[in-house]
């Protein structure tokens, strides 16, 4: 009889009894395999721990420090989610700029101040321009030239003009428009008939001021001052590095040929209908933190409102007259949240 026949394949009990000596080998490895894999996962929940535990530790130091800064993000966060498609998809604040162009053009009492602003706009175009002309021009027409050959040479010229523009309308909107921006939207506020709003908000923020300064009460320690000014000089710096960081992104985003400068427009829609929109903050006697909880809780609105008004200015020169009228647009669009504002307050 062979040995296929009784043990059923071709191995000789010899054989066998090696394999089962061998066998704890196998379970060995198996063994250490999972050791491995348990002093992974330790490892990992360690890891998870320390990293919670210096979150919590951020978390109170915030919370102890900037008391508000956690709710209000959280705050902010819940708006976004809750308005922002909705806003841009069905709201109609895209339409207040396009008012204001029309209504400057065909109501002459806007021109002088226009007029005013064109003098300074020219001027400070043409320095800056000089400027650029002499400094980056140079370096943007060789890389246009050398990749793009002769059109290059055209694109280069036109980065130069459009981003000249960009940064003239910036200085403009922060030097020069503000001396005769509150003007202007008084006066849009008048012709549209937001005469009674005008008059309430400024006597609201009289009251506000003089209520501050007769509450104003200092009752901190010496040592709660200094903890205080150097949060605050702290938080100071912090800001001012992450200015710089976006400044120098957005600046360098803009000098991509031809579609730098209207990305670069687009993206600072909100923040361009935010600064159009400061005389309204200033009516409803808002605060820096009540303007920017009320701009979240719209910010869909005052996306659609900063690309439209940023359309508006993108052309060079056409943007004397557009700066002008987008803050009649933003009185416009001030006046429809007031009506909005004082309806709901009716239903209530």
């Amino acid at each position: 009889m062979k040995y296929s026949d009784i043990f059923g394949q071709n191995k000789h009990p010899q054989d066998e009894m090696t394999d089962s000596k061998a066998e704890p080998k196998d379970y060995s490895v198996q063994k250490e395999g999972k050791d491995i894999d348990i002093q992974n996962s330790n490892e990992e929940q360690s890891l998870l721990k320390i990293v919670k535990l210096y979150s919590n530790q951020i978390i109170d130091i915030a919370n102890k420090y900037f008391p508000t800064l956690v709710p209000t993000i959280e705050k902010r966060w819940i708006s976004l989610r809750k308005n922002l498609f909705h806003d841009m998809v069905f709201g109609n604040s895209f339409i207040y700029p396009i008012q204001g162009a029309l209504e400057v053009v065909t109501t002459r009492v806007y021109w002088k101040y226009i007029a005013v602003f064109g003098v300074s706009y020219v001027i400070t175009f043409f320095v800056i321009g000089g400027l650029y002309y002499l400094t980056l021009l140079p370096i943007v027409l060789s890389w246009s030239m050398l990749f793009l050959g002769p059109i290059g040479f055209v694109l280069a010229h036109l980065q130069w003009v459009l981003q000249t523009n960009a940064l003239t309308s910036i200085i403009s909107s922060k030097l020069v428009l503000p001396f005769i921006n509150d003007r202007i939207y008084d006066m849009a506020l008048v012709m549209n008939g937001g005469e009674d709003f005008l008059n309430k908000g400024k006597l609201i923020r009289k009251v506000k001021s003089k209520t501050k300064k007769d509450l104003k009460i200092d009752s901190t320690t010496s040592k709660e001052k200094e903890s205080q000014w150097i949060v605050r000089k702290t938080w100071s710096i912090l800001k001012f590095f992450r200015n710089t960081i976006i400044t120098i992104s957005l600046t360098l985003l803009s000098m991509v040929p031809l579609i730098g400068p209207p990305i670069v427009n687009q993206i600072m829609a909100p923040s361009r209908s935010f600064s159009y929109m400061t005389r309204y903050f200033y009516l409803k006697g808002f605060n820096h933190k009540e303007a920017k909880d009320f701009q979240y809780e719209n910010y869909g609105h005052f996306v659609c409102f900063g690309m439209a008004s940023g359309i508006l200015e993108f052309l060079p020169f056409i943007s004397i007259i557009t700066m002008a009228s987008n803050t009649i647009g933003a009185a416009k669009w001030s006046l429809a949240l007031n009506e909005r504002e004082n309806k709901l307050k009716k239903n209530e």
